[in-house]
């Protein structure tokens, strides 16, 4: 295939309806209408204050419409905690659930963080639940880490409880998570393999093998089953925390949601998308959040094994010609921007299944900016991006399908 550079456009036919996955977004909580409450929590200004200072408190906030995380999904959230009273406690947690309690779930002891139950009865906690701690109190009863650690815990389809024994990965926190500065989680749940990111959001805190439907392994080696969800497909998500005999503020600033694949397809290049060497066309997904600046997945399906390809994007769906030299359709009218790090997977070699996997997006370090191509603007909120692979073939070359994705 000759070089992709900045071609003229023969033809453009409208790309439709472009939109992300099942997005939802709060910069902050001055609007709250899309939440439900429990136990003690409530708003305070523009902050969602899950517990307040106090002691025996215990609260849950839940979006009220389940989300799809049946093919992954991916959250962002700020937090704050303060205030701190008598060595300060428990924490907080990130949870996707489908107890049957629904919108009104809530853990029964206070020190539990909010999803979890008496340590000597924790069938008390929350029924098919995933839970990503932020634990700021050691307690030594149920094997925590430390006073100050990252830990994910799940009963698979039965109940919860923040007894370490129910712990797929756990690590120290990089930071004091209870210095009252503001931290940032990235949590993000694809291809059977779950990373949570504590303020450095490009490399993982944790790293589990663990996939909401098929389940993965306790740290304890033991097999922890996947969740029940909502028709197979859905769940819960929202904030648990609880206060015990010691107490904090746990605030949650900002969270940003994205559950499903990522990327609406364009219709116009699936219907011209031509088969390659294997007899079926090659196929682009997506997963992530969707938010400007962050980091999404790029996997390609169905290519010929062993050979390679590359990702390019571009803010615009058309011109859908075959190039010469290549057998298939290019569906990114000019310009185009070709992505060209071989250690993030944008520039791939096909596995024996013919699959590959990359890291694309909008964040600083993940733009196109091969000089050849010119540099591709930032990624803004309201913007949109097409994303397509090309990728050689014996003797020619071929285009994967294309999707768009809306970013919040």
């Amino acid at each position: 295939m000759p070089t992709l550079k900045l071609l003229s456009v023969l033809s453009l036919l409208a790309f439709t309806a472009p939109a992300s996955a099942q997005n939802f977004q709060f910069p902050d909580f001055s609007n709250t209408s899309n939440l439900v409450f429990n136990g003690t929590a409530a708003t305070a200004g523009n902050v969602l204050r899950v517990t307040a200072a106090n002691i025996s408190e215990r609260g849950s906030a839940w979006y009220d419409t389940p989300v799809d995380v049946s093919s992954g999904f991916e959250t962002t959230f700020t937090f704050q905690i303060s205030n701190p009273a008598a060595g300060g406690g428990d924490g907080m947690a990130f949870l996707i659930h489908n107890d049957a309690a629904g919108l009104a779930a809530l853990g029964n002891h206070a020190s539990a963080m909010g999803y979890g139950g008496f340590a000597a009865t924790p069938q008390n906690g929350l029924d098919s639940s995933l839970a990503i701690e932020i634990d700021t109190y050691n307690n030594g009863n149920v094997g925590d880490l430390d006073a100050n650690h990252i830990s994910v815990h799940t009963g698979g389809p039965g109940d919860n409880s923040q007894d370490e024994v129910l712990s797929i990965g756990r690590a120290p926190a990089s930071s004091d998570m209870s210095d009252g500065l503001v931290h940032t989680v990235r949590i993000r749940n694809s291809g059977g393999v779950l990373e949570v990111y504590l303020d450095d959001l490009t490399t993982p805190l944790i790293t589990a093998s663990y996939d909401v439907i098929n389940g993965g392994t306790y740290l304890t080696g033991g097999p922890a089953a996947g969740l029940s969800l909502i028709g197979g497909t859905s769940a819960y998500v929202g904030f648990t925390a609880g206060n015990g005999g010691a107490w904090e503020d746990h605030d949650v600033l900002s969270w940003t949601f994205s559950g499903g694949e990522l990327g609406v397809p364009d219709a116009t290049c699936d219907s011209l998308t031509l088969p390659n060497s294997t007899g079926l066309p090659a196929l682009i997904e997506l997963a992530g959040s969707g938010v400007a600046g962050m980091p999404i997945q790029g996997t390609v399906s169905q290519g010929p094994p062993g050979q390679f390809g590359f990702f390019i994007t571009g803010p615009n769906a058309g011109f859908y010609i075959v190039p010469p030299g290549s057998s298939g359709t290019i569906c990114i009218e000019s310009p185009q921007f070709r992505y060209n790090s071989v250690p993030l997977g944008q520039v791939f070699q096909f596995d024996a299944a013919g699959v590959s996997q990359a890291v694309v997006g909008g964040g600083p370090s993940l733009l196109p900016t091969d000089g050849s191509f010119g540099g591709v603007p930032a990624v803004l909120s309201g913007e949109t991006r097409f994303f397509q692979a090309w990728f050689r073939e014996t003797g020619s070359s071929n285009f994967t399908s294309s999707l768009g994705v809306m970013f919040l």
